[in-house]
């Protein structure tokens, strides 16, 4: 039986990622120009978080099919991750604490073309559910592939380093105030804290 509310938010969701060049629909003539073996099908499916009321969509990189996992075939990478302890730390250092998110982190990371063909999925033609399945495909590094977390943490300290309005204030703010893709600063004046989160920005 089908649950209208979850529908309606992953038609959301999808059209969402649609916008955001997050996801795209395989035109016809794409289909199958796939290279026998190096292409992967994901299941998709939604979580509710009911504290929250908010529902996103997984795609499940951990399935196995024949006994093979897109993960498993793919290298974690090195873990690039500041220690949580260092970032607490360095947030009780000044009079001014502040903090930063980087909304939907992994999925500021696009593809190489050629490695799209892994994380296809299937979802409504159009994104419309009175339509037939069809072939998508995943534009970006996904929450949930193994070498997300590696990808996203060298991209931010990659930009942070060769952006050229960057500074070397910046530059350190990244490399030792983030945790994955939260941020926590502490200085002695406001200026100062606005200086660093628009800096960053």
């Amino acid at each position: 039986m089908c649950d209208e509310k979850k529908l309606n938010k992953c038609i959301d969701i999808i059209a969402k990622y649609l916008k955001l060049n997050h996801v795209e629909q395989i035109p016809p003539s794409e289909v199958n120009s796939c290279v026998k073996g190096k292409e992967f099908y994901l299941p998709v499916f939604p979580v509710h978080n009911q504290k929250k009321d908010s529902t996103r969509l997984v795609f499940d990189s951990s399935a196995e099919y024949d006994g093979v996992s897109l993960n498993d075939q793919l290298l974690q990478g090195p873990d690039g991750t500041n220690r949580l302890r260092r970032v607490l730390f360095g947030f009780r250092l000044g009079e001014i604490g502040f903090s930063g998110d980087i909304e939907s982190m992994f999925y500021c990371f696009h593809l190489d073309p050629p490695d799209k063909s892994y994380l296809k999925f299937f979802w409504f033609d159009a994104n419309d559910p009175t339509k037939e399945l069809v072939p998508y495909r995943g534009c970006v590094h996904l929450f949930g592939n193994r070498p997300s977390p590696a990808i996203a943490n060298y991209g931010l300290h990659y930009a942070a380093k060769n952006a050229t309005s960057s500074t070397p204030e910046i530059q350190s703010f990244v490399a030792s105030n983030f945790y994955v893709d939260d941020a926590l600063g502490s200085t002695r004046t406001v200026e100062d804290a606005l200086s660093i989160l628009s800096g960053v920005r």
